[in-house]
Parts: structure tokens; sequence; C-alpha cells
């Protein structure tokens, strides 16, 4: 039933030809009926998040340095000194020690500024979040339904999903049935989440120089 009339009979509709329980007594004439759609997108439907790999550009470092060492014989030049050759331009004549230092330089290199540091190696754990998929939202479209006073659900009306409230044609003094003959067709979304970019490259070996001014 339909309109401002009280509901008489109701039935769900499946792929199975089923019957309409009436409350009321109706004995003669057609029935008005209205046939809506209640899909429930959300059961047992989900989305496949990608499983694609991220592709991670190469770390990169913002200032090189280039050193070499001496390779000729040291000569003593007094206590815990030797004595090397200066080096061509732009080099310079440095000291170093592993391990990221503080303080400032020892003389006679340059005492008014704290050791350079470099490091000589990279620990990289750039990555991106997994991808994931919320629950599915929406709606389905399309589907007929048909409506028949035989048990096995032929020679009835055909309506499509939904139907506004109309007269049926079937006499009220007969049984009516009901079955899904063309089933909606499923449609809805997944909103999606994560592929954020994580983690970060840093510096290993640090390593402390020192240069004569």
């Amino acid at each position: 039933m339909c309109g401002n009339i009280a509901a008489c009979g109701t039935a769900t509709a499946t792929s199975t030809c089923t019957q309409i329980a009436l409350s009321c007594a109706v004995t003669t004439g057609p029935l008005l009926r209205e046939i809506t759609a209640n899909p429930q997108v959300g059961q047992g439907a989900s989305c496949a998040p990608s499983t694609e790999v991220p592709s991670v550009p190469p770390a990169t470092w913002s200032e090189n340095a280039e050193g070499c060492g001496f390779t000729g014989t040291l000569t003593s030049c007094g206590s815990r000194e030797v004595c090397v050759p200066s080096p061509s331009s732009p080099f310079k004549l440095c000291v170093y020690q592993t391990g990221s230092l503080g303080g400032t330089c020892p003389s006679p290199y340059d005492a008014t500024s704290a050791p350079v540091v470099f490091d000589t190696g990279i620990a990289d754990s750039r990555s991106c979040t997994d991808c994931r998929c919320g629950d599915v939202t929406g709606s389905c479209t399309g589907g007929d339904v048909m409506l028949s006073p035989n048990l096995t659900c032929t020679g009835g009306i055909t309506s499509p999903l939904p139907a506004t409230c109309a007269v049926d044609g079937i006499n009220g003094n007969l049984p009516l049935y009901t079955e899904l003959t063309t089933p909606p067709t499923p449609g809805g979304t997944c909103s999606a989440s994560g592929g954020q970019p994580s983690g970060t490259a840093t510096g290993t070996g640090p390593v402390s120089v020192c240069c004569m001014p």
C-alpha cells in the first residue's frame, strides 16, 4: 500500500518468488502498490589498495668535500710534530678525527672556528605509508521487480526500481507474489588514504676536519 493509506502488506523482493502477506481484507478491485529500493552497497563489498612499490629518488649531498693523504715520508719537526709540504691551491693542509667533535680547532689550525663535520655515509629509510581503502559508500541503480498473482511469479507486472505509487492492476482478492527479476547494478566508491612520504635520509660516519687558515 502507499499514498495516505496504511500499509496492507510488505515483502522483500529477492531472486526467489515470494508471497506478500496481506494484513487487510480486500475482496475486489486492484491494489495500490509502491516499490522502493533500499540498496546496501557496503554489504560484502571492499576495495583493494594499491601494492605499488614507491619510487624514491637517490639521496644527494648538499655539499661535497675532497681530501687526500700525504704519501711521502714524514719528517719530524720536534716533539709530536711532523713537517709536510704545503698542498697546491685550492687545497689546504688539514687534520681530521673520526666522530663529530665540538669545541674549536687546535692551533696552528684555525682556532677561531669549530671543526667542520663531514658525513661519510647515508642511512636512508625513506618510503611511503601503506595505501588503505575506507568503507564502500554509494548506491545501486536500476533493477526490475515482478508483481504477480501466481506463485511462480509469471503473468504479472514488471516494474523498474524504484516505482512510484500506482494501481498494479491485480485484484485484491488474489494472492500477491514478488520476485526480483533484474538485480540492480552495484555502484559505490572507497575513500583512499595512506601513500604519504615517511622516513628520512640522514648522514652517518661523521668526520671532524680542521684546516690551516
